[in-house]
């Protein structure tokens, strides 16, 4: 069994643990920007964080024979200062075309504001513009509400679904995002889902349009948990 790691921080892990990810059959890691603790205040961070992860990042994982793959966008809480944000959004179509770059994420709403609208629509239309997928982040928070908002929006934006995966989904919302058409991410966290509540979600909806990810990165995600849960599934 190979298993493609769909969100999962490798620059946030040690060389070791990608060596133990690589020995569990994990072939393949995705990368997701994602908020780093305090709003990029400058377009150039993005920028700097964008190359970071496509070159260097690409290189480390490689190291251990993994396959690093990137998504870059504007995260929900870098929307709010909507400035650098739009700027690195003009910088970004260079970047959607370089080698190892799989789509636009990770975005979507945190605190509900016009920025973070207004930065997610942008994306939206960039990802309908160059048939990218998209990587919506359900907010942090439990807000039922944003992941309603968020794939009205991607509906009025005419973003195929197919192309759209939708992590942090819960048994709150999982059958909202199913039944909208897109993919459903269930992240085994311990501030998220437990392996068996994941267990429980595939049980009761099935595998169809159904991915698992361990969005393991600062704090105490646990960058074995697809392999584990994996496992437990068979």
């Amino acid at each position: 069994m190979q298993i493609i790691e769909t969100s999962l921080y490798s620059s946030q892990r040690t060389i070791r643990d990608l060596q133990e990810l690589k020995s569990q059959n994990v072939t393949s890691i995705v990368e997701p920007i994602t908020y780093m603790g305090t709003p990029r205040r400058f377009a150039e961070t993005y920028l700097d964080d964008y190359e970071r992860l496509i070159v260097a990042e690409a290189e480390r994982c490689a190291q251990v024979g993994i396959e690093h793959l990137t998504l870059v966008g504007v995260p929900a809480m870098d929307a709010n200062l909507v400035e650098p944000a739009h700027k690195a959004l003009d910088y970004i179509g260079h970047y959607l075309g370089r080698k190892g770059v799989v789509g636009i994420g990770e975005v979507g709403f945190e605190r509900m504001t016009h920025e973070e609208e207004s930065v997610f629509r942008r994306q939206a239309r960039m990802a309908r513009a160059t048939g990218l997928p998209i990587v919506v982040q359900a907010p942090l928070n439990g807000n039922t509400e944003a992941v309603h908002h968020s794939l009205r929006i991607l509906s009025e934006e005419q973003v195929k679904r197919e192309r759209i995966l939708f992590k942090g989904v819960n048994e709150r919302t999982i059958s909202t995002v199913l039944e909208f058409g897109v993919w459903a991410g269930l992240t085994i966290h311990p501030a998220a889902l437990t392996i068996d509540r994941v267990l429980r979600l595939v049980g009761q909806f099935g595998t169809g349009r159904v991915m698992l990810q361990s969005d393991a990165g600062r704090g105490y995600g646990d960058p074995f948990a697809v392999p584990r849960t994996a496992q437990a599934l068979l």
